[in-house]
Order: structure tokens, then C-alpha cells, then sequence
């Protein structure tokens, strides 16, 4: 019996060679989305972590005020730490972009070399991998840092810089104006020697606590080392030079100008030097580090999308199948029938009937989960992440779970829908089978009252064919949630890139490690602490910026109070916030919470942002009434670089909001196009199905001499009210629903998240639908001159 069955599956796939190249194809591209997807992630994650433990990178870095002595080193690694300087000093490179330079690494946070050797020699430089390929930088190719010209010997990565943020605060990666870069202990000397750095040296130290010690216990070791005088006096020998020649300045008699500067240098002193201070800067453990394992923790969200697609991608594969078998099954009820008169066992039609959709599906997954993993597909989908963050070139990693999914899931699928739908039709009288007698749908004979004969029969098709009319609206919805997730993703930064641009109002921004005195001319004053807010597990840094009402560069309409702020319409969107809610803020550095009031929400995009009058600001932190470390300006200001711990740019933050839309543009075609992809095929399929299923009236209307047209009318048309309603429904749902799952999946990026859509583009993706409704239409209107009259013949007794 199985030899002759045989036989009659190929007849059957070459009758219905479309229909199984459509199933195919729909399963290919779903396996190939969700296996690239979550392969993609899993290869960034475990290559991540392993590249993190051969590189040894760090378990926390800190800052100090001053160097460490020899003594406090070695007190801190006879208690079983390792302890290595990452000092470094940021310098103007090529086209204006900022190179932070380092000293060669011995212990912690090893350099990756992608090509290349370390340098050697003081005129060899290794840098960033992510820097040279913005700058088209090659090894062998000359660079200049700070007056000095080097070779270019290597070019790597480290896994402190795995997303290269110039500073810790920064809400996006921009590679083109900044880099990082290596060189011997001599070279960097030679650098900090010739003072053409941007700003002062910073003192930074990274920490392996080799199970010896806790975090905690380390930064309370780190609280207790103090400032000596001596010790100061080497440290800021610079600044100070620069302060005394300030105030040297303008003086009219050598005996004043001794005074004053005496005066002013005991004055700056006690300010800034007081050595009861502790030492300690600022405290980072990896875990609260946004540069380290960044690519890795943007994939774990970038997973689980993946697996939750994945779960509605298996559940529309499900119905699809479902829809075919049933169809399949009342088709060739006849012949099951007779077969199973002649004797046929039910075991040997079940294997019969499975064989087909289990091949097909098998092969279309097995098909789906090789270029999943092909260099279309894995490759692809990394190369965003290749493209953003700084990280060596990874192994694929192939997991056991994603292969089974993609190659034993569809086929299983098959199995279990085919098995309980053909047993369930077996289960009926022989001569019900041989009859192929209906279910009668009672529903469909409801009272229309006296609606036209047109009207009448379209609604009833619809509600005969309701099944395959809900799997068609189905489809739509999974495609609109997979094109939710592209256009969201456009939406927002677009957004951040135009609004960036509009909220950014000052040309310059000077953050200082050592105020002036007065304020520069032509800069306006402010006081910003950072503090910590968690969200989602991951704890994002929060600027407390505090100005005058009046600060021509902020919005915000700041009133006294030391619990009283105005949060930007980025951290509001970030967190859920509106006027008149509290939030609490956390100061890791003292370990304290503080409560604030929101008084108000400003237009403010460019990142996490809280504003407080300074003055109450001022007296809530213990600092003078004229203390400042924030100066905002229009135009360029004669500041010494000694003073400075940074210099943010007008032009830097719009380049950097704008590198967003370059590294997601790939992502949001090609999550456009499977989900019009997905949309075409299942709306395809499905109607096709309706056409078939009413194949015996078609032929039979056709009998009575009625012309195209006239059956596309009765029996297409009646679809597009389906098309339209379901889209006028699902549009705003899957939009509703991706906004409520989108601040999950962005939750460890630093962004506000205005995913706000125009009436036109809601208008866009409605027309849309309804133009590929159109064009599969005519193109089952063919489908439809291929039912003969004869068909009638065939289905009487």
C-alpha cells in the first residue's frame, strides 16, 4: 500500500508545486530572521565574555585626585589585588577627532590585536579598531598626536572600550570623533611632557579583586587615602603655574603682584587642596560600566526579541499548516475514503499524508538555518554591532537549542498538526468520507435582511471562509509587530538626531577639574554632579546640572529649593516621569540617596538630564556660593587645557546623534522587507486557499454564464473589507504594543525614546497594505480562470 501512496506524493507536489514553494519560503525566512538574529547574539555574547577573560579584563577602575604613592599601592596588592595605572591624556588628531592615548598594558585589560604588534619603539602607536576604520587608517600609515608624528604598528581592541564613549555619560558611540591609542611608557611621557593635551592628565587606576576582597571593601580602603601637601603640589605643578601667571597678570608693581599672587596661591590652596579630602575621585565597579561588555549586554535584548519572534513566527507556521491540512484533508476526503474502504490502514494514510509537509518543512528549515548562519545572515546581522561597538572579529557560536529550533521545529510542527487533523477526519464514517459531506456553517446563513444579492454572498463567503480570514489577519499583525519594530527603531533615532540638533543651543562645553576663580568672559556658569538610576537592571547616569533661571542655553524654568528640579523630556520618556512625581537619585561616590520633586519637564533630547537652581544646588553639596565646574558658551574660550577634564562640542553631539541612524539603517530594511515579505506570502496563501475551497461554486456560477469580473466581485472582493478592517485595527495595536515592549529593549542605552508617529506615516503603512492587497488580488484573479465547469462534475453523488 505504501509503494502505490508513494506514487502519490509526487503527483501531489507537482499539483501543488506553488502552494509548497510558498509554505517553504514563508519557513525559510522565518528561520533565517530568528536564527541570524539569535545566533547573531549568541555569537557576541559568548565570543564577548571569552575575549574578556583572555584580555583579563577588569573587575573595577577608580579614579584619584593625585597619583598613588609606592606605599598605597603596595598596601592595596599585599592584600591579594592587581593593581595597573591607566593614566591617559586625550590629544586632537586626524580631521579634529580626539585620540585618548594610553600607556602599553601589562596585566589588566589587555590589547587585542586584530593586525599588528604592540609598539616597541616611541615612534610606533597602536590604535582602536573601530577609529581606523572611520578614518580609513591602515598599520604602516603616519598619524600625528600632539605635535608628534607616529607609525601606525597595530590595530586592536581592549574590553574597557568595547563601546569607545568618550565620556561615561555619553548616549551614543561616535568612532569618527574619537579613538583610542597605545604607546610605550617613553612616548607617553614624551606626550605628557610637551602640554598639548586637551585637558589635564587623567589618574585612573583599573583593579582584578582575585577573590580577595569585595568592591565594597575596596572603596573603603580607597576612602581613607588622603591628599599629602608634597604630594599636590607635584601633581597640579601645572595648573598652578597657570593660576600664578593669571594673577601676575595686569599687576603694576612687582611688590603688589608679589603679594597678590601670594595671597591668591594660599587662597587657591586652601579651596582646592585641602589634604583632610579623601584622594578617591570616582568609583566603577564593571557591572555599572556602560564601555565594558556593552556589545554583549545591547545582544542579550537583542536575544530575547529574537526568541520572542521566534515563539510567534512557530505560532503563525502552526496556523498556516493547519489551514493547508484541514484544506488538504476535506479536499481528498473521497479518496481517503475509498482507500480506506479498500482496505487501506489508518497508520499507512497518516505516514502518507505527513510524508509531503514533513519533507517540506524539513528542508525549508534546514535551508532557513543554513543561511541563518551563512555569511547572509549571522554576518549581516552582526555587522551593525562590528559597525558600532569596538570589539575583535568573533567565532560563530553554534548552539544546540537554535539548531534544533530551526531544523527539528518546523518538521515537528508538521507532524503534530498533520497527525491530530488526519486522525481526526479518520475518525468518520467511511461513506461521510467517500460523500466529502460538510460541516454545515450556521453562521453563514444568519438573516441579512434585505441586503442586495451581491452583499448577501460576499458576507457569507467571509463567514465561511472565516477561519482562513482570521489567518490572513493574523499574518498581518505578526508582520506589522516585525515592522513595528523597524519603523519604531527609524522613528526614535530620527528623532534624536533632530531633536539633538534643536535642544543643543551652546557652541562649547568646558567641564573643569580646577575652577577659576571668575568665570571666563563670555561663559555662563553651572554646577553638574552625576548621579545613578536604575531602570531595567541597568544603572544609567543621571546629570544633575544646576544654572540660573535666566541660562540662555536651557529651557528650563529652575526655582529654589533643594528638592525641587526640572528632568529633560529624555529622561522623562526614560523613566516614565511627569511634573509633580518624586524620583531618587543615587550618589555612589558618598554612597547617598537624594529625593527630588519634579517641578517640570523641559524640551531637552540630548541626554539624562535633571536641572536645579545652582544656588540651591550649591548649598545642598556644601560648596561655596560662587563654586562652579560647568562653563557653557557660544563661541571658543581661552581656557587652559591643564584646568579641563573635558570639552564638549555643538558639532560633536549633533555628529554623534547622527551616528545612530547610519549603524541601525540595515537593520530597519531588512526588518521592513521580511515583514512585507511574511505579509504577501500568508495573505497569498490563504486567499488561494479560499479560492480552492470554493472551487465547486465557482464552476458551478460559471455554469450559469457568469464572467470574471462578476466572480472576482463575489468572491476576491469581498476580502478587501477584511484587508481594511483588519489593518485599520492592527496598525495602532502592534504600535501600542511595540511602544510598550520597545523601552524594554533599549533599556541599557542612554537615549530619550520619542517614538512618536506622524498622521502620514500611520497613513503610509495603511496604503501600503492595501496596494499589496491589490497586487495579489490580480494575480489570483488567474487563479480563478483555472476552475473549469467541470469542476461541478466531479463533486456530485
Amino acid at each position: 500500500m505504501q509503494k502505490i501512496l508513494r506514487k502519490r506524493v509526487w503527483r501531489d507536489l507537482k499539483e501543488n508545486v506553488l502552494r509548497y514553494l510558498a509554505l517553504g519560503f514563508m519557513i525559510i525566512l522565518g528561520m533565517y530572521l530568528i536564527i541570524s538574529m539569535v545566533g547573531a547574539a549568541d555569537t557576541i555574547i559568548v565570543g564577548v565574555d571569552k575575549v574578556a577573560e583572555q584580555a583579563k579584563v577588569e573587575d573595577g577602575q577608580f579614579g584619584v585626585f593625585v597619583p598613588l604613592t609606592e606605599r598605597q599601592r603596595k598596601e592595596l596588592t599585599d592584600k591579594g589585588i592587581d593593581l595597573e595605572e591607566m593614566f591617559y591624556l586625550d590629544f586632537r588628531a586626524e580631521e579634529e577627532s580626539t585620540l585618548r592615548v594610553f600607556k602599553n598594558r601589562e596585566r589588566i585589560n589587555l590589547l587585542q590585536l586584530e593586525e599588528g604588534n604592540s609598539p616597541e619603539t616611541e615612534k610606533e602607536i597602536v590604535l582602536e579598531k573601530r577609529y581606523c576604520e572611520e578614518h580609513d587608517i591602515q598599520t604602516g600609515n603616519v598619524v600625528s598626536v600632539g605635535k608628534q608624528e607616529f607609525t601606525v604598528c597595530g590595530i586592536g581592541t581592549v574590553p574597557d572600550y568595547d563601546a569607545a564613549y568618550r565620556n561615561l555619560s555619553d548616549s551614543s558611540v561616535d568612532s569618527g570623533q574619537f579613538g583610542i591609542a597605545f604607546v610605550t611608557e617613553e612616548a607617553y611621557d614624551s606626550l605628557n611632557a610637551s602640554a598639548t593635551s586637551d585637558k589635564a592628565e587623567e589618574y585612573l587606576y583599573a583593579y582584578r579583586l582575585n577573590g580577595k576582597m569585595t568592591d565594597t571593601e575596596l572603596k573603603e580602603e580607597l576612602k581613607g587615602l588622603k591628599v599629602s601637601e608634597n604630594e599636590i603640589k607635584d601633581a597640579t605643578g601645572q595648573m598652578l603655574h597657570a593660576s600664578l601667571q593669571e594673577i601676575s597678570q595686569g599687576s603694576e608693581k612687582l611688590s603688589e603682584g608679589i603679594g597678590e599672587l601670594k595671597e591668591q596661591s594660599d587662597e587657591l590652596m586652601d579651596k582646592y587642596f585641602d589634604i583632610e579630602i579623601s584622594n578617591l575621585t570616582h568609583f566603577l565597579t564593571t557591572e555599572d560600566n556602560p564601555r565594558i561588555k556593552a556589545s554583549a549586554n545591547d545582544q542579550v535584548l537583542t536575544k530575547v526579541a529574537g526568541l520572542m519572534a521566534g515563539v510567534i513566527v512557530m505560532v503563525l507556521f502552526t496556523y498556516v499548516i493547519s489551514v493547508f491540512v484541514i484544506h488538504g484533508i476535506e479536499k481528498e476526503s473521497s479518496i481517503i475514503g475509498a482507500l480506506y474502504a479498500l482496505g487501506a490502514k489508518r497508520k499507512d494514510l497518516i505516514y502518507h499524508y505527513l510524508m509531503l509537509p514533513v519533507i517540506v518543512t524539513f528542508i525549508a528549515g534546514v535551508i532557513g538555518t543554513a543561511l541563518g548562519y551563512s555569511k547572509w545572515g549571522i554576518d549581516v546581522q552582526m555587522a551593525d554591532c562590528y559597525g558600532y561597538f569596538s570589539i575583535p572579529t568573533l567565532e560563530t557560536v553554534y548552539a544546540p537549542y537554535l539548531l534544533v529550533y530551526g531544523i527539528v521545529m518546523p518538521p515537528v510542527i508538521a507532524v503534530l498538526v498533520n497527525y491530530l487533523t488526519i486522525r481526526k477526519r479518520l475518525s468518520q464514517p467511511v461513506l461521510k468520507l467517500i460523500k466529502n459531506e460538510k460541516k454545515a456553517h450556521k453562521i453563514s446563513n444568519i438573516n441579512l435582511g434585505k441586503m442586495g444579492f451581491v452583499g448577501r454572498f460576499r458576507i457569507r463567503q467571509m463567514l465561511r471562509e472565516m477561519r482562513t480570514s482570521f489567518t490572513v489577519v493574523f499574518g498581518m499583525f505578526i508582520s506589522l509587530l516585525i515592522l513595528m519594530l523597524g519603523v519604531d527603531c527609524y522613528v526614535l533615532v530620527n528623532h534624536i538626531s533632530e531633536e539633538s540638533k534643536a535642544d543643543t543651543k551652546f557652541e562649547y562645553m568646558y567641564t573643569y577639574k580646577y575652577p577659576e576663580k571668575e568665570v571666563p568672559e563670555g561663559g555662563e556658569a553651572g554646577f553638574a554632579k552625576t548621579f545613578k538610576k536604575e531602570i531595567f537592571g541597568y544603572n544609567l547616569d543621571v546629570t544633575l546640572l544646576g544654572i540660573d533661571d535666566d541660562n540662555p542655553y536651557f529651557d528650563a524654568k529652575v526655582s529654589k529649593g533643594q528638592n525641587q528640579i526640572v528632568i529633560s523630556s529624555a529622561m522623562a520618556q526614560k523613566y516614565q516621569l511627569k511634573e509633580g512625581e518624586q524620583i531618587i537619585l543615587t550618589d555612589e561616590e558618598s554612597d547617598r540617596y537624594y529625593a527630588f520633586e519634579v517641578k517640570g519637564v523641559t524640551q531637552y533630547s540630548v541626554g539624562m538630564y535633571a536641572f536645579m537652581d545652582i544656588d540651591s544646588m550649591r548649598e545642598l553639596f556644601g560648596e561655596e556660593e560662587d563654586y562652579y565646574n560647568v562653563v557653557f558658551a557660544d563661541s571658543e574660550l581661552d581656557i587652559d587645557s591643564g584646568r579641563l577634564y573635558a570639552t564638549t562640542t555643538r558639532d560633536e553631539i549633533v555628529k554623534g546623534s547622527n551616528v545612530f541612524i547610519s549603524n541601525m539603517m540595515s537593520m530597519i530594511y531588512m526588518l521592513t522587507v521580511v515583514s512585507i515579505i511574511i505579509f504577501c506570502i500568508v495573505m497569498y496563501l490563504m486567499m488561494k486557499v479560499m479560492i480552492d475551497r470554493s472551487a465547486f461554486g465557482i464552476s458551478l456560477i460559471k455554469v450559469f454564464g457568469y464572467r470574471k469580473n462578476e466572480i472576482r466581485k463575489l468572491y476576491l472582493s469581498g476580502n478587501f473589507y477584511i484587508i481594511a478592517i483588519g489593518a485599520a485595527v492592527c496598525i495602532p495595536v502592534t504600535k501600542w504594543i511595540m511602544d510598550m515592549l520597545y523601552p524594554f529593549m533599549i533599556s541599557n542605552v542612554s537615549c530619550g525614546m520619542n517614538l512618536t508617529f506622524t498622521w502620514q506615516l500611520y497613513a503610509g503603512i495603511y496604503l501600503a497594505i492595501l496596494v499589496l492587497y491589490f497586487v495579489i488580488n490580480q494575480i489570483l484573479v488567474q487563479r480563478l480562470n483555472k476552475v473549469v465547469p467541470a469542476e461541478v462534475l466531479k463533486n456530485r453523488e
